[in-house]
């Protein structure tokens, strides 16, 4: 048995790893923001970050393949893979990559924002809101990210909830805890 563990020390490493930031750090990420925002974030700018940041990494391997003077079919095939695997990561990090950035978000307050949001539906205890302003839905697990003790009895529809939030260093909002 100790053998084995010795043989596969680090696999079992990279995996415990891999497993705590899945399973820990990303829902931790997550319960600081509204879906919308995330999903906003990976919408508009996760594949074009991965683009640019893909294509300099390989055009640096270019470079560096270019110096030690190899032949144009081999630099050729050396990028092309590597931009294969830089997508790979890219696609299968994914999650991880994007709590890691909503993290850094978070590290830097910018300034503090209070948004209006006009209760659209009640179905029992589940609330719908929609902010005028910005077309943003929040739906029940966003209300329940802000821990508020909402009682379907006193709210009625076109009630408005006026929500605090913080602006941090990558311009998206999330909530204070």
């Amino acid at each position: 048995m100790i053998k084995l563990l010795n043989k596969y020390k680090f696999q079992i490493i990279y995996y415990v790893i891999l497993s705590l930031l899945l399973f820990v750090f990303v829902p931790n990420q997550e319960d600081y923001y509204l879906d919308n925002d995330i999903s906003n974030f990976k919408n508009k700018y996760y594949w074009k970050t991965s683009f640019i940041v893909i294509g300099i990494i390989a055009f640096l391997f270019f470079l560096k393949l270019v110096i030690k003077k190899v032949s144009l079919e081999e630099k050729l095939n050396k990028v092309f893979v590597s931009i294969i695997i830089g997508f790979l990561f890219a696609a299968f990090f994914q999650p991880i990559i994007i709590s890691s950035f909503l993290y850094i978000n978070r590290c830097k307050k910018v300034n503090t924002i209070t948004e209006k949001y006009k209760i659209i539906d009640i179905e029992g205890n589940n609330l719908i809101a929609l902010n005028k302003k910005n077309k943003e839905t929040i739906w029940e697990n966003d209300f329940n990210k802000f821990h508020l003790k909402i009682n379907s009895n006193t709210i009625k529809i076109n009630d408005t909830l006026k929500l605090n939030f913080e602006k941090g260093i990558l311009g998206i909002k999330y909530i204070k805890k």
